[in-house]
């Protein structure tokens, strides 16, 4: 009895345990329930997290040719909209002519005229070649030397040591000088009218350059190795010129100098190469030599003018009012940089007035001006030159 009793207290005990449990469990659930919902309608509720675009340049659309066909239709529609709407306003506006302006435009006036013009005469200039056609003398000074003998009008040859060929004369006066590597290097050939002339190459085998052309009718032409003119010369003067072709020196022969030569002419020595060298020591006294290994020649090309009336023939000026001018402008533009240069280095206006022009710009204006009175220019010309040069800037 006392054993059905115990087992019966054993199993009300476990029950009594077990319910409560059971409840705490089933609570436990449904508040999980209840946050999982709480959790979900939050999410709902919030905004959606923004996403990132790319904003890396994308490939052109269509082709090169296309963009450019679209560019020229779209500007073909701009122009004939404004062309549309200026025809649209001169439409509307509508010309207000009275009967005398209508008159005025169906009648056609003229008059005779009363002044006749009077027609300027053009002052005549004398160039070279209008000289030649005048009254003048030229006698030319044809000559040639080798290994210290006059060559006639005979076939005469000479040879280098080594065998090849140094120099050969004809009958004629043609005569041709080689260099020691056989390539020719001076030949001389009666010209059209009389006297000769004269060609210098250069040391190559093939497609030789041109170092001077002379000629004994009083034109010659001596050329840098670069190709520009080194040395100008006719039956008036001559200039002298650098290798990038800016004149250095200009002068008029002694027998077509008039009272006021433009400069007097100073004796001119060339050397066109190692081997072949030009010396004008006067107009009548121009020639050519060349030396190589031993054996020497010189051919002189020079022409003896007689003026009749030099009085007639103008000084040579190789120097315009147009240059002179864009000298001037020159000196003015390097002022103006010696003034910013000077305003940049020193911001205070105080200083700008104390500014003084350099030395070698004074030097140039007065070079400048003395070359306008002694060119012969124009007083106006020079009158402008001056007020360019010594405007205060």
């Amino acid at each position: 009895m006392q054993e059905g009793a115990g087992s019966q207290g054993m199993h009300a005990a476990s029950r009594s345990w077990k319910r409560p449990g059971n409840r705490s469990v089933r609570a436990w659930c449904g508040v999980r329930k209840k946050l999982d919902y709480i959790y979900e309608e939050n999410q709902k509720i919030q905004s959606p997290k923004a996403e990132l675009i790319s904003i890396d340049p994308h490939a052109a659309h269509g082709s090169e040719a296309d963009r450019l066909k679209a560019k020229e239709k779209a500007l073909r529609r701009k122009q004939e909209q404004q062309m549309a709407r200026r025809y649209e306003m001169l439409t509307k506006e509508e010309p207000i002519f009275s009967e005398e302006d209508a008159k005025h435009y169906k009648t056609i006036s003229y008059q005779f005229s009363v002044d006749i013009p009077e027609v300027e005469s053009v002052k005549e200039e004398l160039t070279d070649y209008q000289v030649d056609k005048r009254n003048i003398s030229i006698v030319c000074c044809d000559s040639r030397i080798a290994c210290g003998k006059i060559m006639t009008d005979e076939l005469f040859e000479k040879h280098y040591r080594h065998g090849s060929k140094f120099l050969t004369s004809f009958p004629d006066g043609t005569t041709q000088i080689f260099y020691p590597s056989g390539n020719l290097a001076i030949i001389r050939v009666p010209n059209r009218i009389s006297g000769f002339t004269c060609i210098v190459q250069e040391d190559v085998p093939t497609n030789p350059a041109i170092l001077a052309l002379l000629d004994s009718s009083g034109r010659s032409s001596c050329y840098h190795p670069n190709g520009n003119v080194w040395v100008y010369i006719n039956i008036l003067g001559g200039q002298y010129s650098d290798q990038a072709g800016n004149r250095v020196r200009a002068w008029n022969w002694s027998s077509s100098a008039t009272s006021s030569p433009f400069v007097s002419f100073k004796p001119v020595f060339l050397a066109l190469n190692h081997y072949v060298g030009i010396r004008i020591l006067e107009q009548d006294k121009i020639s050519i030599t060349f030396l190589a290994m031993g054996q020497q020649a010189r051919i002189s090309v020079g022409t003896k003018v007689k003026l009749l009336n030099a009085e007639e023939i103008p000084v040579l000026r190789y120097l315009n009012g147009d240059d002179l001018l864009l000298l001037a402008s020159l000196i003015k533009i390097r002022r103006l940089f010696h003034k910013l240069e000077g305003c940049v280095n020193f911001p205070s206006s105080q200083v700008w007035e104390k500014f003084k022009q350099p030395s070698y710009l004074s030097s140039l204006s007065v070079k400048l001006l003395a070359l306008c009175h002694n060119s012969g220019m124009k007083r106006d010309i020079v009158a402008t030159i001056a007020a360019m040069i010594n405007e205060d800037i």
